[in-house]
């Protein structure tokens, strides 16, 4: 069905490529969970809408290899509309009854809170026809322009958005559902990216965090650590460093830089033979490249295989912990031009073929390690439209709006309900730092730092938050017709919280329903919806 339905999406595609403009009520650029349910609920209010992503696939990480959803603690409480449409619906495609996880807890992964790639990419594709949307896949975004009439606006509006086909995308107002916040940045919307000081909010776990030579931080959790004493030089004068450890200059402890957590894949593979293909060989090896790996797991570091997690024994497999993170790759891609971005994709793609070489056949890795993972394969019934490998490198964070509001570790973290007039929705997960932001040298010794979860995984005692509407919204006198529920105006911490699928699908109903709301009741800026019209 989903095929067919891909099918009928790019043929339609392809008849509209002769066309110079293209008018609708909502345009929604990038098909995440989030920006898929934007366009769901602006197209089930009755508007015209369109859904452009610049891939051949619907859904993002959710459908990119994310297999168990990030739910939080509280999913019961938290999750409702389309969200739990979703998972209700991925409940009827196993012919399971839906049920929600349990409260207090964030790791137990029954279905529908684990599923196929496919299957999630089956259900959004259905959600999207139902609401009457029309989808444009590999249509790319290059150039927005602008309005300078601002009479009665607080700042100027996007007349059109052009792809890289040449259509120009004529809306009423514009959603930004892309991780990268690409459509906020063409418009000139103020945004910002990395780690702010922890005094920039007063923010007691921002900045850089100190090391292990700090031993008791009262915090957070430190994360992805690596053992003690792993020596960063590859000679005995301290020369060189080895492969993969950064040796220039680091904020001070507390200190704001511009790095972003770890990226990675979440790898979809499976050990069922008739289901199998062999996975791709790197177009290049040098297993010189992981000594940083060969010396961790000589000091004791620990790491395990592929594991079954997925229906129909396949994996949402976090390869090799911190190492399969690549840390320190992910530095440039928030503000990168669209070709560099895809340049370090491909660039992560080598990288963990090359890091799988070495975990088959390396001496360093224990046998039954090597054995676990030669076992495993890519799935023939995933991918098929990008030779069977994940498609979505998993973007946790990139660029951040500078909005209306900034949410902040006060709001996100605290063991009692704040209520809050501006809110939309409830957020409920751990601020979760992934991977290491960096692995430096310390006091001689290789450090893996940034990792951090606040205060600690899985706290059963913080209390839901509010999702207020005014993060999704520029600054007065910006772009009066855009709003943004993905790459939200939020800290490094807090944004860290918020960046969860199930959360980007709660805010992203909700600017499918202000646009709706925007273009029935005429409003001439985004700021002055009421946010009682979206309960």
């Amino acid at each position: 069905y989903g095929n067919m339905k891909l099918s009928i999406l790019l043929l339609w595609l392809a008849t509209l490529a002769s066309a110079s403009a293209v008018d609708f009520d909502v345009a929604v650029y990038g098909a995440t969970p989030g920006g898929v349910m934007a366009a769901v609920a602006a197209g089930r209010a009755g508007q015209r809408v369109v859904l452009l992503e610049p891939s051949q696939y619907l859904g993002g990480a959710l459908s990119g290899g994310l297999g168990m959803a990030d739910y939080g603690v509280h999913a019961s409480r938290v999750l409702g509309g389309q969200a739990a449409e979703f998972f209700q619906r991925i409940a009827q495609k196993y012919g399971v009854p839906f049920s929600f996880p349990p409260d207090n807890q964030c790791s137990e992964h029954h279905v529908p809170w684990v599923s196929e790639p496919h299957v999630a990419e089956e259900v959004l594709t259905e959600m999207l026809a139902d609401a009457n949307v029309t989808v444009m896949l590999d249509s790319r975004v290059v150039s927005v322009a602008k309005t300078t009439f601002v009479a009665f606006a607080d700042g100027p509006s996007i007349r059109s958005a052009t792809t890289a086909r040449g259509n120009d995308i004529v809306a009423a107002v514009y959603i930004d559902g892309t991780y990268e916040g690409t459509l906020l940045k063409l418009s000139g919307v103020s945004f910002t990216f990395g780690r702010e000081a922890n005094t920039t909010y007063n923010e007691s776990a921002a900045g850089r965090l100190p090391g292990p030579a700090v031993p008791h931080w009262p915090h957070g959790d430190r994360a992805a650590q690596l053992p003690r004493g792993i020596n960063p030089f590859t000679d005995e004068h301290n020369t060189t460093l080895i492969p993969g450890v950064w040796g220039g200059d680091v904020a001070p402890v507390g200190g704001a830089d511009a790095r972003v957590g770890s990226y990675d894949w979440r790898l979809t593979l499976t050990d069922v033979p008739n289901n199998s293909l062999p996975i791709p060989e790197p177009s290049s090896y040098d297993p010189s490249e992981f000594e940083i790996v060969r010396r961790a797991l000589a000091a004791g570091w620990k790491t395990s295989g592929p594991s079954i997690g997925v229906p129909n024994r396949k994996t949402d497999w976090k390869a090799f912990g911190l190492f399969g993170e690549r840390p320190n790759a992910q530095w440039e891609f928030p503000n990168a031009t669209w070709e560099r971005q895809q340049e370090i994709i491909r660039e992560y793609k080598q990288y963990i073929l090359r890091l799988i070489r070495f975990f088959k056949t390396d001496s360093s890795v224990p046998a039954a390690l090597q054995q676990k993972v030669a076992s495993f394969g890519l799935c023939r019934d995933e991918f098929n439209r990008s030779g069977h490998f994940n498609y979505q490198l998993y973007v946790r964070s990139a660029l951040r709006m500078v909005g209306s509001r900034v949410l902040t570790q006060q709001d996100v973290v605290t063991t009692t309900w704040i209520p809050d007039p501006d809110t939309i929705g409830l957020g409920a997960y751990t601020v979760d730092i992934p991977g290491p932001v960096q692995i430096i040298v310390e006091q001689g010794e290789v450090v893996s730092e940034g990792a951090l979860k606040v205060p600690y995984f899985c706290d059963p005692q913080l209390a839901p938050f509010a999702l207020p509407f005014q993060i999704m919204l520029p600054k007065k006198g910006e772009v009066a017709n855009l709003i943004v529920p993905v790459a939200v105006s939020a800290s490094h911490i807090a944004f860290n919280s918020i960046r969860m699928e199930p959360t980007w699908m709660i805010l992203g109903q909700s600017a499918g329903v202000a646009a709706a709301i925007f273009v029935s009741e005429a409003v001439s800026t985004v700021r002055n919806i009421n946010v009682s019209d979206l309960h």
